[in-house]
């Protein structure tokens, strides 16, 4: 073997000895060796951890979705009353893209359906109270929140049964960002769905025609184009995306790369090192490609859109809101039962000012004049699981 070729083995050996080390630190620095704290709560056993039997039923119904992942709620346990507890919305969860707060209280109503399921299974019943101590100061919302539950829960002891079947799909992720299969829902599967409304101010319908869907589909990427150019709305999604596995642990709460359906371990440390040494990216222009791109394939595949809507008349009314939650965690919880994912697209009928064009247009193509959207999703038969996003422990939540 010649001088020249060794000097070529001798460096190839080094460079890639250097490009090893390098890519073991960027998986380190992405959380390799992190416990993964913020997936405890998806434990079915992780409620056991609690004595008091309504940190029990809360540690289960914290795994409720909510509205861009922020756990909206606060928790009050009185110590003279070990049967109750108060349900707050927690104004420190404000976002920009929910400037109504519409979308707050439609979280809330999807906690107190886990709560409810949860609680049955533990061998009790809930005896339920929307805005016990009166409705919300709508001028004075932040202070208002912190002084009035969005609703009261006592625990007894007289379980009513009905949807305790439903339990263990309390622990599949509520949202699925994967492709479906492109087959409508059949009719049957429609009228299971709607016969899940006992709610007088709610309706759900349903678009699975292939005009509907290519118009449906036009603007969702118009809102989400919406939210890429407008510095304030990205900028907030960028806030409260976690990085790295500590920055999870930190704060388990928002968008993480689990949010984007990444499961494989290698692409997850490796992208969340990326994420943390050079937080400038992807740039905003490359997001914004990567966010159409993807979502043009996941719109693609859609068989089916659902809209839960009101009367314009209840427009601001926070119990409909509240009721829509619960009747959304209602459809999702059947909807594992038969393999059916869903997927909100808030971008599509979102409150703030910029999105007011392609909400209006929805509307006016797809509702009557006394018809107001509160909840719009992706619906079809999942192809795979989706993986598990972050929660905060129940005891997080306790003020």
């Amino acid at each position: 073997m010649n001088k020249t070729l060794k000097n070529i083995i001798k460096w190839s050996v080094i460079v890639l000895s250097i490009l090893l080390i390098l890519l073991i630190l960027l998986l380190m620095i992405g959380g390799l060796f992190v416990t993964p704290n913020y997936l405890s709560p998806w434990d079915k056993k992780y409620y056991n951890i609690y004595q008091d039997p309504r940190l029990r039923i809360l540690a289960i119904g914290i795994l409720a979705p909510s509205a861009h992942n922020m756990q909206h709620w606060h928790f009050e346990l009185p110590d003279d009353d070990p049967n109750k507890i108060g349900i707050y919305a927690d104004p420190e969860r404000f976002l920009e893209n929910d400037p109504t707060h519409r979308e707050m209280m439609i979280s809330i109503g999807t906690l107190l359906e886990y709560l409810n399921i949860a609680a049955k299974k533990q061998g009790h019943g809930l005896d339920l109270k929307l805005f016990p101590k009166g409705p919300l100061d709508e001028e004075n919302f932040a202070s208002s929140l912190s002084e009035k539950p969005i609703a009261e829960i006592t625990i007894n002891h007289e379980p009513d049964l009905k949807g305790v079947e439903l339990y263990d799909n309390l622990f599949i992720q509520d949202t699925n960002r994967y492709e479906y299969v492109t087959t409508p829902l059949s009719q049957s599967e429609i009228n299971l769905f709607r016969e899940l409304n006992d709610f007088e101010d709610l309706e759900i319908k349903f678009y699975s025609q292939p005009e509907e869907r290519a118009t449906i589909k036009e603007l969702a990427l118009k809102g989400l184009s919406i939210i890429d150019n407008t510095p304030r709305l990205s900028k907030e999604y960028k806030e409260i995306t976690r990085k790295n596995e500590r920055q999870k642990n930190a704060k388990s709460y928002g968008f993480s790369v689990e949010t984007q359906g990444v499961k494989n371990w290698f692409v997850k440390y490796f992208l969340q090192g990326v994420m943390t040494v050079a937080p400038f990216l992807p740039t905003d222009k490359m997001r914004a490609k990567m966010t159409q791109d993807m979502y043009q394939k996941l719109y693609s595949s859609t068989p089916t859109f659902m809209c839960i809507v009101c009367p314009t008349d209840k427009i601001n009314d926070r119990e409909v809101q509240v009721n829509c939650g619960r009747l959304y965690s209602r459809l999702i919880l059947t909807g594992h039962t038969l393999k059916i994912g869903f997927h909100p697209m808030s971008s599509v009928i979102a409150d703030y000012p910029e999105a007011h064009l392609v909400k209006g247009e929805f509307m006016t193509k797809f509702l009557s004049s006394n018809e107001y959207p509160l909840m719009l999703t992706r619906v079809g038969m999942i192809t795979k699981p989706f993986p598990h996003s972050m929660r905060e422990y129940a005891l997080d939540h306790v003020r």
